[in-house]
């Protein structure tokens, strides 16, 4: 006969199911959005003045996108601003197509930072988003 104390009493099982999908305090505004993915901001070691564009950059910052129809390198690009509106850089290549649809579709997006940190011996800073998609 198996330990009942190796076990989880239903009880204890009901508060685990009930909290599981709760969300931390911290990111009770996040509330009006359905999570999307995780990433990487790519292409911040392109863009000019990017320390300046950072100053307001930091984990629990909410960045807004922009589509670039007109991008020479990618037919699917998604900026990435700052608050003030200002680029930082990109939604990766690789995970940006079917974000660019539904953008085109009028689906809009955000993006919390999660992590932030500047390599010492590269020229780019490597920031870590959520993405979300507003709930309307």
């Amino acid at each position: 006969m198996p330990d009942k104390d190796n076990f989880f009493t239903i009880e204890k099982l009901r508060e685990l199911a009930e909290n599981y999908h709760s969300q931390p305090a911290a990111y009770s505004h996040l509330n009006d959005g359905i999570f999307v993915m995780e990433c990487g901001v790519a292409g911040t070691g392109h863009i000019p003045e990017i320390e300046s564009r950072l100053q307001e950059v930091y984990p629990g910052s909410i960045l807004s996108f922009v589509r670039e129809y007109f991008n020479d390198y990618d037919e699917w690009a998604i900026c990435i601003n700052n608050a003030n509106g200002e680029k930082i850089g990109y939604i990766p290549r690789k995970k940006n197509e079917i974000l660019a649809h539904l953008m085109d579709a009028g689906k809009q997006f955000y993006a919390e930072v999660i992590d932030l940190w500047y390599p010492e011996s590269d020229n780019w800073v490597n920031i870590i988003i959520r993405v979300y998609m507003k709930n309307d």
